[in-house]
C-alpha cells in the first residue's frame, strides 16, 4: 500500500509513471526517484527482516536436545595394556590376553535405560586387529568374555541412575603373528531407552537412542613377547674313567613361541658337580639334533651360549638339543648333576 501511494504522488505532480514517455512537470523527475528508491529501499527492510527470522529460527532448531540419558566417560582415552597370566595347563599356543579398564558415569532421568557400546577398527604398525579377537567382560563376572563384533550393551537398569558407576573390562587375544606396537581406535558409547535387551547383547530393535554418544580413544599395546617351553631341572652326566666328551642325558626338546623382530634363546645355570668335584659350565658343549637324532656342530658355552635365535621370524618353532661335558685327566670319576634353565629374550 505504500509503495502504491508513493506512486500516485509523483505521476500527481509531475506527469505519468512508467507511461511510454518521458516525465514532465516540475520536478517530476526527481519525486518518481525518490518514491523508486524508498519502495526498494521499504523492500530490503522486509527482505532483511524475513532473513533475520529465518536464521534465528534455524538457529532455534540447532539448540542441543536436553539429554535423558548422559554418559560421562573418566577419561577421554582408555589404556589396554595388562597382560593376564596364563592359566595352568595353557601351552604358547598363542600369547597371553591383553585387557584395560573401561569406567563411566550414567545419569538417567528415566527408568529402563540402557548403554552400549561399540568399537571402530583398531589400526595399528601394520595393519588392522582382527575384530573377533576383542571381547569386554564384566568386572562382576570377568570370567564371561563377549565378543565385541558388534553393538553390545554393557549396562542397564530398570531404575533411574542420578550418578551411577559402570565399568566393565576390554581385552584383546593377540596371537604370534601381530606386530608389536600400539593399535589405536575409537570406542563409542550409545545410551538409550527401552528394556528388553540383555548384558552382551546387541540394543532391542525397540529401544530408542536418548542422549548424546560419546566417543573416547582406546589404546592397545601389545608388547614384544617370547616364549620358552619349561625345562626341567634334572639332568645327569654318568662320567666314567678316562676323558673326553660324555654325552648328557636326555636331549634338551624345547618350544619357542615369539612375536618379536628379533628373538634368542640362551642356556644358563649352575656348574656340574658330584659330592667331590665340580665341572664349571664353560666345558659344556651343545649341538642341534637332527631328524635322525644326529648331533652336529658342537660348541662350548665358552664359545656361545645361545642354543636359538631368529630374526623377521615370528611364531611358534621347536629345537632339539643335546649336552656333553668335556672331561679332562684331573676330573673325578662320579655322578654329576646341574640346574640349568632356558632364558629368553626379545628385541635386539
Amino acid at each position: 500500500m505504500r509503495i502504491s501511494a508513493l506512486g500516485e504522488l509523483g505521476a500527481g505532480r509531475g506527469g505519468v509513471v512508467g507511461g511510454g514517455g518521458p516525465a514532465t512537470g516540475e520536478n517530476g523527475t526527481g519525486i518518481v526517484t525518490r518514491a523508486t528508491m524508498l519502495g526498494v529501499l521499504w523492500i530490503l527492510c522486509l527482505a532483511t527482516s524475513v532473513c533475520a527470522q529465518e536464521v534465528e529460527t534455524a538457529a532455534s532448531l540447532q539448540e542441543p536436545v536436553i539429554e535423558l540419558v548422559r554418559i560421562l566417560p573418566d577419561a577421554e582415552a582408555f589404556e589396554v595394556s595388562e597382560m593376564l597370566p596364563l592359566t595352568e595347563g595353557e601351552g604358547l599356543e598363542s600369547p597371553p590376553a591383553i585387557c584395560g579398564q573401561v569406567t563411566m558415569i550414567v545419569e538417567s532421568a528415566l527408568p529402563g535405560w540402557g548403554v552400549a557400546v561399540e568399537l571402530g577398527p583398531l589400526a595399528g604398525p601394520v595393519g588392522v586387529f582382527a575384530q573377533d579377537r576383542i571381547w569386554i567382560s564384566d568386572l562382576a563376572n570377568p570370567g564371561g568374555q563377549l565378543p565385541l563384533a558388534d553393538r553390545v550393551i554393557v549396562a542397564e537398569s530398570r531404575e533411574p541412575a542420578s550418578a551411577l558407576a559402570v565399568a566393565f573390562t576390554l581385552g584383546v587375544e593377540p596371537t604370534w603373528l601381530d606386530v608389536p606396537g600400539t593399535y589405536r581406535g575409537e570406542l563409542v558409547l550409545i545410551p538409550f531407552i527401552g528394556l528388553g535387551g540383555s548384558l552382551g547383547e546387541g540394543v532391542p530393535q525397540t529401544s530408542t537412542m536418548m542422549g548424546q554418544e560419546r566417543r573416547v580413544e582406546i589404546e592397545v599395546t601389545v608388547p614384544e613377547i617370547t616364549m620358552v617351553s619349561p625345562l626341567s631341572n634334572g639332568f645327569r652326566l654318568q662320567a666314567g674313567t678316562g676323558w673326553g666328551r660324555f654325552d648328557v642325558e636326555p636331549d634338551i626338546e624345547v618350544m619357542i613361541a615369539s612375536n618379536s623382530s628379533y628373538w634368542e634363546i640362551r642356556l644358563e645355570g649352575s656348574p656340574f658337580r658330584s659330592e667331590e668335584h665340580e665341572i664349571p659350565l664353560d666345558r659344556v658343549l651343545w649341538a642341534k639334533v637332527n631328524a635322525r637324532g644326529e648331533a652336529h656342530s658342537w660348541t662350548s658355552l665358552a664359545e656361545s651360549n645361545v642354543l636359538l635365535a631368529g630374526e623377521d621370524s615370528r611364531g611358534v618353532f621347536r629345537g632339539v638339543f643335546r649336552l656333553a661335558l668335556q672331561v679332562t685327566l684331573k676330573d673325578h670319576a662320579g655322578e654329576y648333576g646341574a640346574n640349568l634353565q632356558l632364558v629368553s629374550s626379545s628385541g635386539l
